[in-house]
């Protein structure tokens, strides 16, 4: 078996399944979703994704054929109401009404804002479960199918009024700075239909793939799904001013515009926050969790689908969290951790992984290394991995003895290996990088052998 050895993050993907999501390189940017504390939690069963935002925040449930409610204002879950089967392709609140697509029965489903109450569903055909329609200039705007057919929706009468020919491969659809903006998933553009003539005004070429997007401030900012980066475009002269590098490429994720910034979520990285001066992405929270994501109400909404959970946070606790920075690397020991104050330092990292450019959860290993000490148990979740220098191996083998083993496993990276970061007091630590859970475990070694220390 063949030794990946690479001294830089890694992005790899197994055949046939989604592209990891590598991230942002940028030093003291990522941070694990551990520091990530929400102002409240609510549970959701099932899959919650979709977020709607007007008085209540609304969380639609694909496995359950319903729709959350939730009231911000005392951060209660008040209530599930029934939708048609198998809600997708965005919700929208407006006219009253909270407008759920449901891909099961290809039907338009209507709820009333205050009460919760469905009063009408109709039938109506839905291009994509990925997709998004949206409200504005007194109508729903919406794509029907494949072909490109965006149709516009009368209130009054819950009836297409028209349709407008857009580029096939067309999806999601946002109305914001006086136009309908429409991502072009086939053609990598985006169309500005001018709801007065309902022609189109412009067609924008922007990244590859883009499916999700949001306009505010301005600009709208698209998702481009074959490489994770954000498109932003001028909406006075049609033109892309930045192109920001998110490094969350494949499908799902979202974006939003509000509370002083610009928010992506996918899995893998369920939180990343973009500077609205900068163009860069300033933070990014790496771990489990996210799906769709919404402002309102003075907090950042995020729907965790694999937790089942709707997580309501603070924006500016968001952007007070900063990532713990290492301060040294001492390259003759091989994975050692000194704890020093609240810096911490790594040695053992290949030479162009620097002490001022790496933070602790930057760190990953092209292998899985089993390092198993006696005593002081820790976890601590991560979905990155440890980055060892394999050279151990040898030197390892050499000393092995009943107190002190460690053990380098050859071979590349799947996508699923996780593995964490180990913490422990003078002479113990703990550490067993575990497929699939990112615990640590751990038994005692001795100091010589350079594991984990804390000064």
């Amino acid at each position: 078996m063949k030794l990946l050895v690479f001294g830089m993050l890694l992005s790899l993907a197994v055949p046939g399944a989604q592209p990891k999501r590598p991230g942002v390189h940028t030093p003291g940017v990522r941070i694990p979703m551990s520091r990530l504390q929400p102002d409240a939690t609510f549970q959701i069963p099932g899959s919650p994704d979709w977020i709607a935002i007007d008085e209540f925040v609304w969380v639609s449930n694909k496995p359950r054929n319903n729709i959350a409610r939730v009231d911000p204002r005392t951060n209660l879950l008040v209530g599930m109401v029934a939708s048609g089967k198998s809600p997708c392709s965005g919700l929208a609140a407006a006219f009253g009404s909270l407008w759920v697509p449901n891909c099961g029965d290809s039907s338009l489903t209507r709820i009333q804002l205050t009460t919760g109450v469905v009063t009408a569903s109709f039938p109506m055909t839905i291009a994509d479960s990925e997709g998004g329609l949206t409200a504005g200039a007194g109508s729903i705007w919406m794509l029907v199918d494949r072909k490109g057919t965006l149709a516009r929706i009368d209130p009054a009468t819950n009836k297409a009024v028209l349709t407008i020919r857009v580029a096939p491969g067309s999806y999601t659809a946002v109305f914001g700075e006086g136009a309908v903006w429409i991502t072009n998933t086939e053609t990598g553009s985006l169309t500005r239909v001018d709801p007065t003539s309902n022609k189109i005004a412009a067609m924008i070429s922007i990244g590859k793939r883009p499916r999700f997007l949001t306009a505010g401030g301005g600009f709208v900012w698209t998702l481009n799904q074959l490489d994770g980066s954000v498109t932003k475009v001028d909406v006075r002269t049609n033109r892309v001013v930045a192109t920001i590098q998110v490094g969350v490429p494949g499908d799902g994720g979202d974006i939003c515009y509000g509370e002083g910034s610009v928010w992506v979520t996918s899995l893998e990285c369920p939180l990343s926050r973009i500077d609205l001066k900068t163009n860069q992405v300033v933070q990014q929270f790496v771990g489990v969790g996210g799906d769709a994501i919404r402002a309102g109400h003075g907090s950042i909404w995020l729907s965790n689908n694999q937790t089942s959970t709707l997580w309501r946070l603070d924006p500016k606790k968001i952007a007070a969290i900063t990532p713990i920075k290492i301060a040294a690397i001492r390259p003759n020991k091989i994975g050692a951790l000194w704890k020093s104050g609240p810096v911490l330092e790594i040695s053992g990292l290949p030479e162009n992984l620097s002490a001022d450019s790496v933070d602790r959860d930057q760190i990953h290993s092209t292998h899985s290394c089993v390092r198993r000490l006696r005593s002081d148990r820790r976890k601590e979740e991560h979905s990155n991995e440890i980055y060892d220098d394999c050279e151990s191996k040898s030197r390892l083998r050499s000393r092995q003895d009943a107190q002190s083993r460690a053990t380098c496993q050859h071979g590349e990276i799947q996508r699923r290996t996780y593995a964490g970061w180990c913490l422990g007091r003078r002479g113990w630590a703990q550490g067993e990088c575990e497929r699939g859970s990112g615990s640590l475990r751990g038994r005692q070694i001795d100091r010589d052998r350079r594991t984990v220390r804390r000064d």
